[in-house]
């Protein structure tokens, strides 16, 4: 039997020791990051982290990077990222964090930027070296010029992907694609951009906010597989999600029946399009996570949040789901039963990341919540929330269960951030940062307050 090690944790936005709180906290309040963002990155001896700070005295929102020497609790001094009111005249705030990744000469690349604004490229100076990064350049996504988010991998050629969110000047949001070419000394030139999906119902309701939480994985033989979410502002949720799989670099797109759907693209909210969809309800809200590949049988895996707090019964009830994708058949797998007997009847799984390492061991870095959680969208920001690790050595038909945080009614403990590969070639053993900040502070919007980022290493026995 796998027996998971849970090693001491390190605040990586502060000196200070783990449950250490005071004025000098300086993480943001979502400074893990978000679900579909790879923000952990390993090279041999080392680890990259990145993650988000915040500063109360300046009201500034940045982005950080630390290295550790594997093995060990030491990290460097974390590097701060130009400030992109420097680079595009606009400001962070608590959605600008990056996504970090390694072009194939070891050139570190991090994605980054104002909320919905310009994407930054910010490239390191040398090749596997945090130490210091050259003025960031804006990438060219015209037309879909405010984006944002992201998620990336590199493929065997060398070649970097990415999907964000965009809009254009004419106010229709879509999820993008992105793929880009290095020249051996760190400079990308970018393609393309390609739209994707679409919350627009056909002809109809086109323009106006959506969110889509893009998330992207590269698997054998170069193949690309992206999930997403299609939620729509005049809807108030996320009605339906979907997967598209791109098995020449992202030339031509394929749904999860393997047809091929390049002429249609983006795929859209209408009846037309439903069959490319993997799952749609007029009584469903949901939010997708992450995807993954099982480096084993080469499958996709894809973690999907179901919202359904007390007194609003919908399909999938309050919980969050792993769907994996088996010759053009889906599977599903409740996470929230395989906590009731660790933490009680009213604990529920919300929002979750995974990955597996290189032996096919799953691993689920998630939030639990209590269902009688009154916090507006408990779901994603609740009060009670607190981090745990799911471990299957079955492929989800069992998982051993490892309490990462404990319940403070003081502190709310969320956004758990699990290492990926950002290639095709597993990890190890993962490791996870998460947000440690007051529950007076946690909500979708207001004035931010410094928080801890915890930085969670595992050992594999």
């Amino acid at each position: 039997m796998t027996t998971i090690i849970v090693l001491p944790a390190k605040v990586v936005s502060d000196n200070d020791p783990v449950g250490t709180y005071n004025a000098a906290d300086r993480g943001s309040d979502r400074g893990s990051g978000y679900w579909f963002s790879n923000a952990i990155l390993r090279h041999c001896d080392k680890l990259f982290a990145t993650w988000q700070g915040y500063d109360p005295n300046t009201g500034k929102f940045t982005v950080w990077v630390g290295t550790n020497q594997l093995g060990t609790s030491t990290w460097s001094t974390p590097v701060a990222l130009t400030d992109p009111a420097l680079v595009s005249g606009q400001t962070m705030d608590n959605h600008g964090m990056a996504s970090i990744i390694a072009d194939s000469d070891g050139y570190l690349h991090l994605l980054y930027g104002p909320h919905h604004g310009p994407m930054l490229e910010a490239v390191s100076n040398n090749p596997w070296d945090a130490s210091a990064f050259r003025w960031p350049q804006i990438i060219n996504t015209a037309p879909w010029n405010l984006t944002t988010y992201s998620s990336m991998v590199r493929d065997s050629t060398g070649m970097l992907h990415f999907v964000y969110r965009g809009e254009n000047s004419s106010g229709e949001w879509r999820v993008i694609y992105q793929n880009g070419t290095t020249n051996g000394t760190g400079t990308t030139t970018w393609g393309t951009p390609q739209p994707l999906a679409s919350t627009a119902n056909g002809t109809s309701d086109t323009t106006g906010y959506s969110d889509y939480d893009a998330t992207i994985a590269v698997g054998a033989h170069d193949s690309l597989h992206v999930a997403y979410m299609m939620y729509k502002y005049t809807t108030g949720a996320a009605r339906s999600w979907g997967y598209l799989r791109s098995n020449d670099r992202g030339q031509n797109w394929q749904d999860a029946n393997g047809v091929n759907v390049t002429a249609s693209l983006p795929i859209d909210n209408s009846t037309l399009n439903s069959s490319h969809r993997v799952e749609s309800s007029p009584i469903m809200d949901v939010r997708v996570c992450n995807i993954a590949i099982d480096p084993i049988h080469r499958e996709p895996w894809i973690s999907v949040c179901y919202l359904a707090p007390p007194g609003r019964p919908m399909l999938g009830g309050y919980d969050t789901r792993l769907w994996r994708l088996t010759g053009g058949q889906w599977s599903v797998i409740s996470l929230s039963p395989f906590i009731l007997n660790s933490f009680g009847t009213n604990w529920r799984v919300a929002l979750a990341t995974i990955t597996f390492d290189n032996q096919g061991v799953l691993y689920v870095a998630a939030d639990r919540v209590d269902i009688n959680d009154l916090t507006a969208d408990a779901w994603f920001a609740g009060k009670s929330k607190e981090v745990m690790l799911l471990v299957s050595t079955d492929l989800g038909q069992t998982f051993q269960v490892y309490p990462i945080s404990s319940a403070n009614s003081l502190r709310t403990r969320w956004l758990a951030n699990i290492e990926r590969p950002t290639t095709a070639a597993p990890i190890p053993v993962p490791s996870l940062l998460y947000t440690d900040c007051p529950a007076t502070n946690v909500s979708t919007g207001g004035t931010a307050k410094p928080s801890d980022i915890v930085f969670v290493p595992l050992y594999k026995n």
